[in-house]
C-alpha cells in the first residue's frame, strides 16, 4: 500500500473556520517531510504508482507520493524549496485558466517551469475549477479535455494525471476523465 499526501496551502492557516483545514503552517510542513526523509521514507511518483500497480515494478512499504491541489503560490514559496531540500518529488494539479492569467495567489508559467526542471511534475485540476457533476457532459469534457491539452501546450509536456475539483465526480465524470487523460498511457 502507498499513501499519498495531498495538499492546498503551505501557508499559515487562516483564521476564518471556511477553508481553515486547507492549511498546513510552513514549520509542520517542514516537520512532516523531515519525518518522511529521517524514517526513511521513500518519495514516489503517481507514474510509479501505476507502474506497481500494473505489475510494472516494485515499490517499498515505506513508499508515499505527495500532491498539491490548485497550484496555489504558497506552494511554489514555501514547499518546494522543502521538497527540493530533501530530493523529493511532488505533483501539483494545476487550475489552467489561473496559470494562463497568472492570477495572484497562484503559481505563474515561469514558476511551474522552474519546478517542472527541478523534479516537479504536474496534472490538470481543470481549465476553470467547477464542480464538474453540475456540468453537462460536453462542458465536463472541455473542462478536462482542455485543461490537459493547454496544460501540455504551456509546459511542453505531457499530463497523465487529473485531480476532481472539490472530490466531486459521478460515472460521467469518471469516464471523461479516463477519455481525456489514461487513452495514451498504455493501460
Amino acid at each position: 500500500m502507498v499513501a499519498i499526501l495531498t495538499y492546498h496551502h503551505i501557508a499559515e492557516p487562516r483564521q476564518e473556520k471556511a477553508g481553515a483545514g486547507l492549511y498546513v503552517s510552513p514549520s509542520e510542513f517542514a516537520a512532516q517531510m523531515n519525518f518522511l526523509k529521517v524514517r526513511g521514507f521513500s518519495v514516489v511518483t503517481l507514474d510509479d504508482i501505476r507502474e506497481h500497480l500494473l505489475g510494472r515494478n516494485s515499490l517499498a512499504p515505506t513508499s508515499v507520493a505527495i500532491t498539491f491541489d490548485d497550484g496555489y503560490q504558497d506552494v511554489y514559496e514555501n514547499a518546494f524549496p522543502v521538497l527540493r531540500e530533501n530530493g523529493f518529488t511532488a505533483t501539483v494539479f494545476l487550475i489552467v485558466k489561473r496559470l494562463k492569467e497568472e492570477k495572484p495567489g497562484y503559481l505563474s508559467l515561469n514558476q511551474t517551469k522552474e519546478m517542472l526542471s527541478s523534479g516537479i511534475c504536474f496534472g490538470s485540476h481543470t481549465l476553470t475549477h467547477p464542480r464538474l457533476t453540475r456540468l453537462p457532459e460536453d462542458e465536463q469534457y472541455r473542462e478536462i479535455e482542455g485543461s490537459k491539452k493547454e496544460l501540455q501546450e504551456m509546459l511542453d509536456t505531457p499530463v497523465h494525471w487529473f485531480s476532481y475539483p472539490y472530490g466531486n465526480f459521478n460515472q460521467l465524470t469518471i469516464k471523461k476523465v479516463q477519455q481525456a487523460v489514461t487513452e495514451e498511457m498504455n493501460i
